[in-house]
This record gives structure tokens, sequence and C-alpha cells, in this order.
């Protein structure tokens, strides 16, 4: 839907050596090439509420974004390990889209994977392999944003699995890593946030259907 048009479409945080703001990047053009294949970026957390609000609209399902308990559970597929697959990180290239030899050509400083997944920026979604439950992208490529407000630690959360909308509902939490992390956060459990209007090139969602009895 990349022709959905947006309130909020001027500028973007891109990564260039240092986090850089311009206005003449947005989610139609973050600063680098993409395919239609690829996840959009420069997504705020607002800009994806205001998409969602659209397609409900014209659409017979309706469309939310996940709660941090629900991505968190697709994202280890019934895992209790650091990555779905276990312990090792080595093999991320074959699972993600995250910091890797590209980038160390670009960012020679960057402590980064090993290996080299093929991209140095975004990838067509499901270019590498998929979890137990058969999801792609959960980790790298670009984080996705959650519905929950940021709380410091997540030990009293909602225990059903509903968002957590108590705390600095001025930021918001965003899972997964993106194509410039590293293996320490393109992983299950490492949770991040910024401020719900904040667009960065590495930023984008997904999205949950809501059951038809809710």
């Amino acid at each position: 839907a990349r022709d959905v048009q947006l309130s909020y479409t001027k500028g973007c945080w891109y990564f260039d050596g240092e986090w850089i703001y311009s206005e003449k990047f947005n989610w139609q053009d973050p600063g680098y090439n993409q395919t239609a294949e690829d996840p959009a970026t420069c997504i705020s957390w607002r800009d994806a509420q205001q998409f969602i609000a659209w397609l409900n609209q014209n659409s017979i399902h309706k469309f939310r974004l996940p709660t941090e308990a629900e991505w968190e559970y697709a994202a280890r597929a019934n895992s209790i390990t650091t990555y779905y697959w276990g312990d090792d990180p080595t093999i991320l290239c074959t699972h993600a889209n995250a910091a890797d030899k590209k980038t160390l050509e670009k960012f020679p400083t960057f402590k980064t994977n090993s290996c080299d997944d093929g991209y140095l920026t975004s990838s067509p979604v499901a270019s590498y392999l998929p979890n137990a439950f058969g999801l792609y992208d959960l980790y790298g490529n670009v984080w996705e944003w959650t519905q929950d407000c940021w709380n410091e630690s997540y030990e009293k959360a909602p225990t059903d699995g509903r968002a957590w909308l108590e705390g600095d509902c001025s930021r918001r939490v965003f899972r997964g890593g993106g194509w410039g992390d590293t293996p320490r956060f393109a992983r299950s459990g490492l949770r991040n946030r910024t401020q719900s209007d904040k667009r960065k090139d590495d930023i984008g969602f997904r999205l949950v259907v809501v059951p038809l009895e809710q």
C-alpha cells in the first residue's frame, strides 16, 4: 500500500556513521534503494496507527499492531533460547538481515556478524529462513513497532498478552533489530523504544488480524 498518503510524510532519521535527521527522506524514499517487496520504513508509531485506521475502513478484516507479548511469542516460536534456533549467533545470516560483512564495508568500526547475508540495507520480505511458526523476518531487516507504552522493566506487564498501555506512552516499544544491528539486538528478548512520532530508516511494522469475534 505504498500509494497511501499519510499525514506525517516528511522527515526521517537515517544512519551514516551517526544518526542524522533529514526532511528529504520518508517512507517512500528512506534514503536507500528498495523494491516493492521490501518492508516500508521511516514509519513512526503514529504513522502506523493512521495506516491501520485507513486499512480498517477499507477492508472486511480488522488489523492492529501486535502487543509486545504477542511479538515475543511469535519470535520465540516456542523456544526459550536467545534465538529461535538456539544460542549460536554465527548462523544469523541464514535467518535475518542484520549487520554483517557488507555492513563492515561501509562502517568498518562496527561490531558485526562474521557472515554475509547479502544486503547492506533492507531486503525483500522472506529472503531468509522462517522460524518454527513459519514467520519470516522477526529478527533484522527492520525493527517492528508494537502497541505497548514503554516501561523500563517488563516485570509488572499484563499477564494475558494484552498491550501495556500504562507507563511512558510518549514512547512506544519496537522489537527485533534492523538491517544494521548486531546479533545482540536481533534476538527474541531485546526491547527497544523511541518517541511515538519519530521515524528512523530501520523501523517499520507488521500487523496482526483481529479475529472476527472480537
